[in-house]
């Protein structure tokens, strides 16, 4: 009753949704001279289901309370204004709103987002202050992200960023669509916001039970912020379709990997907490500046951060559970005062935070006597920048004694690291990452990544951590076996080797032979056959001609950039359609040469298969050096070799069909989840499927050298593409079986 008395009374201020209300002191007593907040906010609202939701903190003196969020940036600070009756003006109740950009970024940013007049450029400032506590700076996002969350266009900054003048859009797209913090960092009883139980009612898509009314709302908001998914506003599916395997690349790679292709602002690299400030800040160094914070001044600190050249650095990107994103990794100097020794419990040890080396060392006078003895270089009776280093013995003994004096005799300084996840300073499509060898070949980020922040840094996190990020995901162009590449390049040159020196004592045993005379077969009386009926001829350029692209365009996904003409999306793109011509073609082959009965032919007979098999290697190791005629039995039916027929057999019943399931499943991964789930993406598969690559590469080698060893260089690819072969008299031939196949 009293709320609607309260609303009803002030339904015509100037703030149509929130009447003036009494300032109340902690007691709930009237007291304009010492007000709470909580209490004056309390007729309304249900202060305490606030603090227990209250993501931020406590609705206590010093720390966020309801002005801090809801009244204009410009105004926090102010007293509260109010009547001569303790009430606050309408003056200053038409202010109260929901929580505006300003509000945000007063504690989560260090740069100045108001809005700008004409000429006006934004600047960085240094708020020092957000390193006084021993994890506040990780609130900080333009240094821990490099954030700078802001509609202004890069080039038309004050900020020094590295090619500034090229950079025409905005640093933040969401800013530049004057979208709030709030908008992505919703309540979670927010009416607006649609929180049903799918598994409950599958068959709705909005449930109005589960929403609360204004008035309910405005009584118990939920004060714990969540952030909400790309995909609570974007359909990527719908505006990646160009995308090779756009599923799976929405499953492993997060949106911010490729929309967050640059730091623009500071990036956070080392906070020294080893020793700090009299006010308790504590060194800040920077991965894309030479700044190092605090400086003499905070006025100094300010210009400097402001001035200093910022390169352009790409973020880490690692993967935790399955998700590729991008992180900045911050590593942390602190004293570790109570290390846990008991390995079976989960209880954190306790370091030193800066507001207790303030009370140990400079609120003590001895201590800070001592404090300035070693540290004090320039005699100012203050500590900055490098002065705070503990770079001598000398200076960390002292530091070690006072602890130790405190109750701290095990004190050591330790180094842990911070794990960031980026996820503003988001580009627009335009601006995004959009060539796949970003990401893929030897060149991408994985590698540049590790040159810029030091592999001997990314390595030396604890790999034990369960919550470290790892990259464990089968990145294509990027993750390979080096056994198997190794063993790949080793058979390639090894057989480069054998076909140079084989053809080049070809080429001089026939040349030495022309001296000679003539070749040893030269009066051999041949006649023409028909050896290759029309669809086996279509079968063999059509399988020739897929296996090629494959090979090739294959090359170009394991090695991106190596042939230049392709780029790795068209590669995919023409590997997919090779692929799929490979299949049917495949799948028809079967299908003549079983029904015809001409599979025979690649089965070799058991009868002397042995001698049959020395005699062909024999002919190929010495005979071929006498002559290139080999007087075997050739007819339609039975044109191949017994090691023709080995090869083949192998080749078709082992790894053609490896090729096709490896293939058809790693296609398949980025169309049904399950295959994904199941096989781990592409862990197995791609290893596997690479080295059936390699022996696909080395057969067709060995196979088109072997063309040459007809009668003459050409014989045997002119046969294959008219059917034709010469062959001596003295084989017996089928009798017009071939005919009948054309």
């Amino acid at each position: 009753m009293i709320k609607l008395l309260l609303i009803s009374l002030f339904a015509f201020s100037k703030n149509s949704l929130h009447p003036a209300f009494p300032l109340l002191d902690k007691n709930g007593l009237p007291n304009k001279a010492n007000p709470s907040i909580e209490q004056s906010c309390k007729a309304c609202h249900d202060t305490e289901y606030i603090q227990k939701t209250n993501s931020h903190s406590s609705l206590v003196a010093g720390g966020v309370d309801c002005v801090d969020c809801h009244m204009p940036f410009f105004l926090n600070g102010k007293k509260i204004p109010y009547d001569n009756q303790g009430w606050v003006t309408h003056e200053w109740v038409e202010n109260l709103s929901k929580p505006t950009l300003d509000n945000c970024m007063a504690c989560h940013s260090s740069h100045s987002n108001s809005m700008l007049e004409e000429g006006e450029g934004l600047t960085l400032s240094s708020i020092v202050t957000h390193s006084k506590a021993s994890n506040q700076w990780a609130s900080n996002l333009t240094f821990t992200q490099g954030a700078i969350y802001s509609a202004e266009k890069i080039s038309g900054s004050f900020i020094n960023v590295q090619n500034k003048h090229g950079e025409m859009q905005s640093f933040d797209v969401h800013a530049q669509r004057q979208m709030n913090c709030t908008s992505c960092h919703t309540t979670s009883n927010n009416p607006s916001q649609n929180h049903m139980d799918s598994s409950k009612l599958s068959h709705l898509k909005f449930d109005i039970r589960e929403q609360l009314g204004l008035s309910e709302y405005l009584e118990k908001p939920n004060h714990h912020f969540m952030t909400s998914d790309c995909r609570s506003c974007h359909q990527p599916l719908e505006s990646h379709k160009k995308f090779p395997y756009p599923t799976k690349h929405l499953e492993t790679v997060s949106c911010q990997s490729c929309h967050i292709p640059q730091i623009s602002g500071p990036l956070l690299k080392h906070v020294n907490q080893a020793v700090v400030t009299q006010n308790g800040s504590s060194i800040l160094s920077f991965w894309n500046t030479e700044t190092v914070l605090p400086s003499d001044s905070l006025q100094e600190a300010s210009q400097k951060l402001n001035t200093d050249f910022l390169t352009s650095v790409h973020p880490i990107l690692l993967s935790k559970n399955g998700i590729l994103s991008p992180y900045n990794i911050v590593e942390t100097t602190q004293w570790l005062i109570e290390p846990n020794k008991d390995l079976g419990s989960v209880g954190p040890e306790k370091y030193l935070a800066p507001e207790m080396f303030v009370k140990i060392f400079w609120e003590k006078a001895k201590n800070k006597e001592g404090l300035l003895k070693y540290f004090d270089k320039n005699n100012d009776q203050q500590l900055s920048g490098l002065e705070m280093s503990i770079d001598s013995d000398e200076k960390l003994s002292f530091i070690k004694n006072v602890l130790s004096q405190e109750g701290y005799p095990e004190a050591e300084i330790v180094k842990t690291k911070s794990f960031i996840p980026v996820a503003h300073g988001v580009l627009p499509a335009k601006n995004a990452i959009s060539s796949c060898q970003e990401c893929h070949g030897d060149q991408s980020r994985f590698t540049k990544q590790e040159e810029t922040f030091g592999t001997a840094f990314l390595a030396s996190s604890n790999p034990n951590d369960p919550g470290l990020p790892k990259i464990k995901n089968y990145v294509l162009g990027t993750t390979r076996n080096e056994i198997i590449d190794g063993l790949g390049w080793l058979g390639f040159f090894g057989l480069l080797l054998t076909v140079g020196i084989h053809g080049g004592l070809r080429w001089y045993s026939s040349y030495k032979r022309s001296l000679l005379g003539g070749d040893r077969h030269e009066n051999v009386t041949t006649k023409k056959i028909k050896l290759y009926g029309r669809y086996e001829r279509v079968w063999h350029w059509a399988l020739a001609g897929s296996t090629s692209v494959l090979l090739l365009t294959g090359f170009e996904i394991h090695y991106p950039g190596a042939i230049g003409f392709f780029g790795m999306q068209n590669a995919t793109l023409f590997h997919n359609v090779a692929a799929a011509v490979f299949i049917i073609n495949s799948i028809f082959s079967v299908f003549y040469y079983v029904t015809n009965s001409k599979v025979k032919q690649f089965i070799p007979q058991k009868q002397n298969l042995i001698a049959n098999l020395k005699s062909q290697m024999m002919y190929y190791g010495y005979e071929i050096f006498r002559g290139p005629t080999h007087h075997e039995e050739k007819t339609m039916d039975s044109k191949f070799n017994p090691l023709q027929q080995l090869t083949y057999l192998g080749l078709l019943n082992i790894l053609l069909p490896l090729q096709m399931v490896t293939g058809l499943l790693m296609w398949g991964v980025d169309k049904v989840p399950e295959i994904s789930r199941v096989l781990d993406g592409y862990t197995y598969l791609g290893p596997v499927h690479t080295a059936g690559s390699w022996m696909f590469f080395l057969f067709l080698i060995i196979h088109v050298y072997l063309t040459t060893t007809g009668d003459t260089p050409l014989a045997h690819i002119k046969s294959m593409i008219t059917g034709e072969e010469h062959v001596p008299l003295a084989v017996k031939q089928s009798s017009g079986k071939g005919e009948s196949h054309e």
